[in-house]
């Protein structure tokens, strides 16, 4: 099963946990057993790779002997307990094509409404986002602050720990400055001016945070 490993972005991390909810109300209606034995939810309680500790690769089908469980192949691979809630379904016979279950919807159909619905009730994962993922801000803006607030921007300093390397001056300053996250964003000539200037229309004080270019 794919999951997060060290380095992994945060959007990889995010689809990974928005897997998780999703595959609680995603279930597989066996028919014909073509599904996975172990990695789909085809016993509506999960798939069995996040049971057990040793997994194979098997479909369903391959249990399932003249009609009927192989229980003797299903002990050689699950323990008892589990073996003993495979046995109350009913075996897959038959050549229909298994179907994928959305436990949110009347037809059993994946919409995206019903995803929009479950996933708006999840709690935020923060304050920050709460703020940043805001119905009046342009979704373009929203990514663009994520960017920025976990340094994701392709500024000099942050090319440079991809091992991307180049000149680094603020294009912005007539001094030259290095092109640093915090330099182009609050305390560089022309962030100080675009802050006071729409601060002042908004009757707030921009006060610039001490430089340390100079150091």
């Amino acid at each position: 099963m794919v999951a997060a490993v060290q380095g992994s972005s945060y959007m990889w991390r995010r689809l990974l946990q928005i897997r998780e909810v999703a595959e609680q109300n995603l279930w597989w209606e066996v028919r014909s057993g073509q599904c996975n034995f172990w990695f789909d939810n085809w016993m509506g309680s999960g798939p069995l790779c996040q049971r057990l500790q040793s997994v194979s690769d098997h479909l369903v089908w391959d249990f399932v002997l003249n009609g009927r469980w192989n229980q003797q192949l299903l002990r050689l691979w699950v323990p008892d307990d589990i073996v003993s809630e495979i046995v109350t379904k009913v075996a897959p016979v038959g050549f229909t094509d298994d179907r994928a279950v959305w436990a949110l919807t009347e037809s059993v159909d994946f919409s995206i409404a019903s995803t929009y619905v479950l996933l708006g009730s999840q709690t935020p994962s923060s304050f920050m986002f709460d703020r940043v993922w805001h119905p009046v801000i342009p979704i373009k803006i929203s990514f663009f602050m994520i960017r920025l607030l976990r340094d994701r921007l392709p500024l000099a300093s942050s090319l440079g720990r991809l091992q991307v390397y180049g000149p680094s001056k603020c294009f912005c300053c007539l001094a030259s400055q290095s092109e640093l996250l915090d330099h182009v964003f609050a305390e560089g000539e022309l962030a100080q001016f675009l802050w006071t200037f729409f601060g002042n229309g908004a009757g707030v004080s921009y006060r610039a945070p001490a430089s340390t270019d100079h150091l």
